[in-house]
This record gives C-alpha cells, sequence and structure tokens, in this order.
C-alpha cells in the first residue's frame, strides 16, 4: 500500500510515518517544514525510507512534486495546531485548515483516494462547558451522573453532540469547515473518508510548546528547566483532558485504513470521537506530578489566571463508536506515555537544548 501524508513530518505524521514503513508499506510524507523540530523528522525518514516532498497543502501547484497523484490512501494531518494563535492571524487557520483540505480532496476525488481526516475536539464549543463541575484536590470533575445528546458524565463526549454554538477557537471553526467538505466529498462524489475528531494526542518526536503539544512539552520543559504555564479555570492546573499515545493512533488508523479499503460503506463519511478516554484522564497538575516522578526534577510552574477563549475545563473523548467499528481500544497509559517521551527527551536532549534552550541536566 503506497500511503500519503500531508504533515508527515509532524508529531503524529512522523510516528504514523514510522509506523508504515516498519510494516512494510510505502510512504510519501508532504511538510513545508516551518514547524519548529520537523527537519529531524524528516530526516528519520528517509533513512528508513521513507519519500519527502517539501511542499505546501495550501498551494495547489506543490501536489506535482509528488511522486504520483494515485494513492493507495491519504492521510490528511497537516494543520495550524494550536487553539490560540488562531486568535493572532484567523486566515492563516483558514488557509492550513481548511483550504488546504480542499485541496487534499481533490486529488482524492480524481483517483477515488480514501481520506482520513485528523480534526479535533475544539469542533465542539461551549457546550462542553455546561456539565456542572465540582473541585476537588488536583482535578475537577464531573458533578454527579449528568446526561444531555452527546454526554455522559460517565463517559464523556461523543459523535452526537452538537457543534453549532460559538467558542470553538478559531482552529475548531476552521477545523469544523474541512470536517463539513470532508462529509461532503463523501455523500456528493463518493470518496471514502472517515474524520476522527482527536483530544490530546501526544509522542514522541513531538517538539511541542505551550500552546500545543503540550504533554510532551511539560517534559520537555521539566528537563531543561523551563517554565511550564497554568493556564485558566483558577491557574491551579485542575482542567482535564484524556491522554492519547501516538502508539494507539496508529493502531487505529492501521484498522480504520482496512476498513475504508475493504468496507467503505460500513464506515465512509463517519466521524469519531477519539481520545483515551475515561481511564486515561488526568489533569495538567496529575500530569506534572508524574513528569517530576519520572524525572526527578521539579517542573517551573507559572500561573496565568486568564481563561483562553475557546477552551474547555474538562474534555474526556467517548470512544465507543471506535472500538466498535474497529475493535480498537487505547492501551497506553498517561504514565508510560510520559516514561516514552522521557526517553526520547533524554536520546535528543542535546538536540533539544540547542532548540529550546534550558540548564538542567538529564
Amino acid at each position: 500500500m503506497h500511503v500519503l501524508i500531508t504533515g508527515g513530518n509532524g508529531a503524529i505524521g512522523s510516528n504514523l510515518a514510522r509506523g508504515f514503513l516498519k510494516d512494510g508499506h510505502e510512504v510519501t510524507v508532504m511538510d513545508n517544514l516551518v514547524r519548529l523540530g520537523v527537519e529531524f523528522n524528516e530526516a528519520a525518514l528517509k533513512e528508513m525510507g521513507a519519500i519527502c516532498i517539501r511542499a505546501d497543502a495550501r498551494c495547489p501547484e506543490d501536489y506535482s512534486k509528488l511522486p504520483t497523484q494515485q494513492f493507495d490512501l491519504i492521510i490528511e494531518c497537516s494543520a495550524q495546531p494550536s487553539a490560540t494563535q488562531g486568535l493572532q492571524n484567523p486566515f492563516f487557520d483558514f488557509t492550513n485548515n481548511t483550504l488546504a483540505v480542499m485541496h487534499v480532496l481533490e486529488m482524492a476525488r480524481k483517483h477515488m483516494a480514501p481520506i482520513i481526516f485528523f480534526s479535533t475536539n475544539k469542533i465542539f464549543a461551549e457546550i462542553c462547558n455546561s456539565p456542572l463541575i465540582e473541585e476537588r484536590k488536583t482535578r475537577f470533575v464531573w458533578k454527579g451522573h449528568q446526561r444531555f445528546p452527546g454526554f455522559d458524565s460517565h463517559c464523556g463526549f461523543n459523535e452526537d453532540l452538537p457543534t453549532d454554538g460559538k467558542e470553538h477557537s478559531i482552529y475548531g471553526a476552521s477545523k469544523i469547515a474541512a470536517q463539513h467538505f470532508i462529509r461532503e466529498y463523501a455523500s456528493a462524489f463518493g470518496v471514502p473518508t472517515i474524520t476522527n475528531a482527536f483530544s490530546c494526542m501526544c509522542s514522541r518526536y513531538q517538539y511541542g510548546n505551550s500552546h500545543q503539544g503540550f504533554l510532551a512539552w511539560f517534559v520537555i520543559a521539566n528537563m531543561l528547566g523551563k517554565e511550564v504555564p497554568y493556564i485558566g479555570w483558577g491557574a491551579e492546573g485542575k482542567q482535564c483532558r484524556d491522554v492519547l499515545y501516538a502508539d494507539d493512533v496508529y493502531e487505529l488508523i492501521k484498522k480504520q485504513a482496512v476498513a475504508l479499503i475493504e468496507r467503505p460503506r460500513s464506515v465512509s463519511g463517519n466521524v469519531y470521537t477519539i481520545g483515551g478516554g475515561m481511564p486515561f484522564m488526568r489533569s495538567l497538575q496529575e500530569l506534572v506530578s508524574s513528569i517530576e516522578d519520572v524525572t526527578g526534577f521539579k517542573t517551573k510552574i507559572v500561573k496565568d489566571t486568564k481563561t483562553r477563549h475557546g477552551d474547555h475545563v474538562i474534555y474526556c473523548s467517548d470512544t465507543f463508536k471506535a472500538q466498535q467499528d474497529f475493535r480498537w481500544k487505547p492501551k497506553v497509559s498517561p504514565e508510560d506515555a510520559i516514561v516514552h517521551i522521557y526517553e526520547w527527551v533524554r536520546q535528543d536532549y542535546n538536540i533539544l537544548k540547542i532548540l529550546y534552550g534550558g540548564s538542567n541536566v538529564k
């Protein structure tokens, strides 16, 4: 199988590329190499045999650089992935997260190539903050048993949650627009598609920052003696996310690829809420504590009490639909994910120190 991964030098894209290459598939990576550190991922992928093309998914002329226009599978994970930076330049979000998807869709439509689209939990708006919460020692929790369409406090948010409303973030709005086009191409043209609304993904080889890729950044910052911010919701780090590690993402994508190719009618056009789920939901404070247990360093916490536009106090994905359709379930706990990321940071410590600066000794 020949797989095209747009944004394939990024954290999740490069982990997917590694997985497909190890499993014996041909992989073409399309990436504009603008993100800090991704050139190191590109070098590693080239050594593994990937075809790496420096090209921008926003530019239709760049698609001529690809070795072919006919792929067995397209994984669309190129993006401007920060929910905060879109406020500084909304049009940049639109061109990266919506317009670029249109170009990929047009290529797929011409050759009827299956597409797996990486969307986000930010497609859901302020409704995610409507359940009642209470404060515990290390985290916020949903109060009692609450239910409404798309939500059950015992399971989290699912695909039936409405996407209307405000405060998606500019990032979320640009992803919703792309998601509607993805589903419409499936309906109107028969392009086989799957959309995954991902929660908090993390991985090795993730050159994160406080705006995006926060768990990897927390580990990097701890190791380098950099500051880690608790932003909003009281600034105590009690907001919660369900953590999903890259290896579990790859296992899901493999199963979805098989389904799109072998039984497209049963899954094409579907949207799935994907994350670590309730067993792997942690607060920022709890994650920082786990990082300190692994590294032996204290984390330098700074507090910003202003809650960010479009931020969720608690978000957890109900993955029941994906479990049923693909017989998939996350296996890597947040604590194990931290260990994997820590091992990578130790391995590439000198590179990371040059990229970020810092003072701790590994």
